[in-house]
């Protein structure tokens, strides 16, 4: 069993008893948005020749799927999306594949995930947890060819390995959540990490639909989703190195 001293925004800490930690990966653990925006873009330039894009490629993909409530595989969704958006075309004329567009921006994410490290105080937050807590579950909606790459990162590896993770649970971020709470100890006190309301809501529609509890802590949350975020979340720091651990 872990204790968790989180700050409470009023000068005071409030110590939660955590012996599960179920994080999301991408915002939370480490910085990937843009570099998945960058392999997009370099694909898009270098193969298919569009010049014109915008400054977040999955940005707006992300809002296009919120608007019209499309739900499932955020990289097959991703891939379909830029297909369609910009008509892409292999050498034969014939309509692009999503699967064959995962894989060229997956060879370019390849080459940006070597160097990557984690958020502040991330790495330590999982290293120091893993010593004195029970379970640790990765719910992400990276592909499992996605955290092979991390996995291979020496400057993850140095912290803290992917591999010290109990279960990586990769694709539908609604469904990961519901498969981490029913294979973590179901005696043991969770919590949640998350770091936007796209990945807060699916934590909490799984806690409702299992009927199992899990309080969320909110961590790297961007200024302008503070307020919205501060609505859902059950606690809210600014880095992992707020957070303190004791046994």
């Amino acid at each position: 069993m872990a204790k968790i001293i989180i700050p409470d925004g009023n000068n005071d800490k409030k110590q939660v008893r955590v012996d599960n930690v179920i994080t999301d990966l991408n915002g939370t653990l480490i910085d990937g948005g843009p570099l998945f925006d960058k392999a997009a873009s370099k694909v898009l330039t270098d193969t298919y020749g569009i010049k014109l894009l915008p400054d977040s490629i999955w940005g707006d993909f992300f809002k296009y799927i919120k608007e019209n409530n499309i739900k499932g595989d955020v990289n097959k969704l991703f891939s379909e999306y830029v297909i369609t958006r910009y008509a892409l075309k292999d050498g034969k004329g014939q309509t692009v594949s999503a699967a064959k567009f995962g894989k060229q921006q997956d060879r370019e994410l390849e080459k940006l995930f070597t160097t990557i490290g984690y958020q502040p105080g991330a790495g330590e937050f999982l290293r120091d947890f893993r010593q004195v807590g029970d379970q640790m579950a990765l719910v992400t909606n990276s592909s499992p060819e996605q955290i092979e790459m991390l996995k291979a990162n020496p400057v993850l590896n140095k912290v803290f390995p992917f591999s010290n993770f109990d279960k990586i649970i990769t694709g539908d971020k609604a469904q990961g959540y519901e498969t981490a709470l029913g294979v973590l100890d179901p005696r043991g006190k969770r919590m949640a990490f998350e770091d936007d309301v796209k990945g807060i809501k699916p934590a909490i529609a799984s806690r409702t639909k299992t009927e199992k509890e899990l309080p969320i802590c909110a961590v790297n949350v961007k200024p302008k989703d503070k307020e919205e975020v501060g609505k859902l979340a059950d606690h809210m720091v600014k880095t992992h190195a707020d957070i303190e651990i004791e046994r």
